[in-house]
């Protein structure tokens, strides 16, 4: 008879195997393997919930948890990266789910959400972010009076990062698909985390990560250039919520993913996309 266990740390390997084979086949399974075991400390209860019978694999609600500061109090999250249960399971889908969202003392997000899982979410009392993007075009740009540089080497990162910034830079470096560049300007800087990638054979970087929005905002034209020339990227995709303006020349979508975080104290403004499965999934076509 199936049941619902949790998922520890010897059963990932099937786990991992199962969402390869019923999920996203593009991601293998060493790479779901990395994103379970992700190299920030925290006090993880477990790795989500899965669907067992006998030997196999029936469904998953996989879930990252973190700690975060927030306004100088700690936080503990609960990320939900996969919810896949097989069709002749489906039945169990909600009990599935309803295991990780009575765990107690955490905020959850979802930040992959599709469509048809929506309405499920709102009914969770999930509440939406916006999910507003500008991709702008990044044309080859320099000038000498702009007092603006890009920094890359991680040495000079760390010592220009702030330690609550370097405490990020530390928890995400190890990613794989994840890059890192400080953009500094009038002795301001900004951290950028972000992908380079292909979407629909075009070259792009999607920034995920902006720690100082209005430095951000003087160098829009810098930062575009340095991604035109080190990954010959013609796009880059900003998240307009994490944006103090909109960059000239950007034209705005709206994804088709939704986003959506349920918590008793926290703001939209305290959710972003730190310590979660779009930082600890691999991409695929990442450059």
């Amino acid at each position: 008879m199936a049941k619902i266990e949790v998922i520890r740390d010897a059963d990932l390997p099937r786990v991992c195997e199962f969402l390869h084979q019923q999920l996203n086949s593009k991601i293998s399974v060493d790479s779901w393997l990395r994103s379970f075991r992700v190299p920030w400390s925290c006090d993880r209860p477990n790795y989500g919930f899965m669907l067992r019978k006998g030997d196999d694999v029936l469904g998953v609600c996989t879930a990252v948890y973190s700690e975060r500061m927030i306004r100088g109090v700690k936080e503990r999250f609960c990320n939900l990266t996969a919810w896949c249960v097989l069709p002749e399971s489906r039945g169990w889908s909600l009990l599935l789910l309803k295991e990780l969202l009575d765990q107690r003392g955490y905020h959850f997000t979802d930040l992959t959400s599709l469509p048809e899982v929506v309405p499920i979410m709102e009914k969770l009392k999930f509440e939406f972010l916006d999910t507003t993007w500008a991709i702008m075009p990044n044309i080859p740009w320099w000038s000498p009076a702009s007092g603006g540089r890009i920094i890359e080497e991680a040495r000079e990162i760390e010592e220009t990062l702030t330690p609550a910034e370097r405490r990020t830079y530390e928890d995400h470096r190890g990613l794989r698909s994840l890059r890192h560049v400080v953009v500094e300007h009038s002795g301001e800087h900004c951290h950028i985390i972000y992908v380079a990638h292909k979407r629909k054979r075009i070259r792009c970087a999607t920034v995920l990560h902006v720690s100082a929005p209005d430095v951000l905002s003087k160098s829009y034209s810098l930062i575009g250039s340095h991604f035109l020339r080190r990954h010959r990227a013609l796009l880059t995709v900003w998240e307009c919520r994490f944006l103090s303006t909109i960059p000239r020349l950007s034209v705005r979508f709206q994804s088709r993913y939704r986003k959506l975080y349920r918590s008793e104290s926290l703001q939209p403004t305290d959710i972003d996309n730190l310590y979660s499965e779009l930082m600890s999934v691999e991409q695929p076509g990442a450059l």
